[in-house]
């Protein structure tokens, strides 16, 4: 990763830097799309609303262009013509109409963080730590890459706890059943209706997870 923008990141919250990971991702997959098709990069270029959608905030966005890492102008509506046409904007102004690009300095932090999040440890098999997911206790909030994937709005106790030791974990990819036995209960029929709830009502439905087989633990994929 760019170790300047590395550095800037360095003191924040993992919540707030996996949010401004999410939003370099987006860009960087709308670049892709602008390329793959020969287009600009503001073609292609996503609304104030969809960068909101992955969890981010003003404040979030403002951070980025103030740090030069992305770029962002107001989609000027004109009825008829082919193309999209945007005014710049040079202040932190945001609007219904914004839309936003990765900037010179953004791409090469994206390609650096996509080329680190699709390599693996062939020993390990660890994921990086910008491609864990992160699980914010006091929000009840899972998120992955700066999506929110799940919001607890009641509480969900064997859900949580599973989600809890995942996080205490760093995040490996299988854990062991935290759950504590009950009597009356088979473990295994109560594991898999917790992991079937946990892969339920996903807000972007980017985390999968699963049993291991011996229904004694379990797993996550993205």
């Amino acid at each position: 990763m760019d170790s300047a923008i590395n550095a800037l990141t360095a003191d924040m919250k993992p919540s707030r830097r996996d949010c401004i990971v999410g939003i370099v991702h987006m860009l960087h997959e709308a670049v892709n799309d602008a390329e793959k098709f020969r287009q600009p990069h503001w073609e292609f270029a996503p609304s104030l609303f969809e960068l909101m959608q992955t969890g981010a905030r003003g404040t979030d966005i403002r951070w980025m262009i103030a740090n030069g890492i992305i770029d962002h102008a107001t989609e000027l509506l004109q009825p008829g013509k082919s193309n999209r046409s945007f005014q710049s904007m040079s202040s932190f102004s945001l609007r219904v109409e914004s839309c936003f690009v990765l900037t010179k300095k953004g791409l090469s932090w994206a390609s650096r963080v996509s080329s680190s999040c699709d390599s693996k440890d062939s020993h390990s098999m660890k994921v990086t730590d910008l491609c864990k997911p992160n699980w914010d206790i006091e929000l009840r909030e899972l998120t992955w890459r700066g999506l929110l994937v799940k919001r607890f709005r009641t509480p969900s106790a064997c859900q949580e706890l599973i989600l809890a030791a995942f996080q205490e974990e760093d995040w490996p990819q299988r854990i062991d059943d935290p759950l504590q036995p009950v009597r009356g209960q088979d473990p295994k029929a109560r594991l898999h209706d917790i992991i079937r709830r946990l892969n339920s009502r996903q807000r972007v439905g980017r985390l999968r997870f699963t049993k291991d087989g011996t229904g004694k633990g379990i797993c996550w994929q993205s």
